[in-house]
């Protein structure tokens, strides 16, 4: 076996997202927020999973803006960054989060660092 097909033999893919530091105006990044989108991190890493089948290398910074009403809803979400099918997807799953209540309408910045990880299982993570 050449080392070539040694190496795509062993290659298991996944993927990474994680939040940068969020920019320092115009942010509203309390724990509680994080805490409601970390609960709905599997359907964000579908988004990109799902494109990164077809483009392997895709990655960068996803940046959503939301709107948290005083109900909790989400009154208005939108994405850009990457990929306009996985923006248009993540904004989607941040659309359908329930908040709690809160005194007064909320905008939300909030950035999601998304690359993928190649992992041989027999030497740990090698990052694209």
């Amino acid at each position: 076996m050449t080392a070539l097909a040694w190496l795509a033999a062993a290659v298991v893919p996944s993927v990474v997202i994680s939040q940068p530091p969020p920019p320092p105006m115009f942010c509203f990044d309390q724990p509680p927020v994080r805490a409601y989108i970390r609960r709905h991190v599997d359907n964000i890493r579908y988004c990109y999973e799902r494109e990164l089948q077809g483009h392997p290398t895709l990655a960068g910074t996803v940046a959503v803006t939301f709107t948290i009403g005083t109900d909790g809803s989400v009154t208005h979400s939108g994405a850009t960054g990457v990929d306009d099918e996985v923006s248009t997807c993540i904004a989607k799953v941040i659309a359908q989060i329930r908040f709690p209540p809160i005194h007064e309408p909320v905008l939300v910045h909030y950035p999601f660092e998304l690359r993928p990880v190649v992992v041989r299982e027999d030497a740990g993570e090698v990052r694209l």
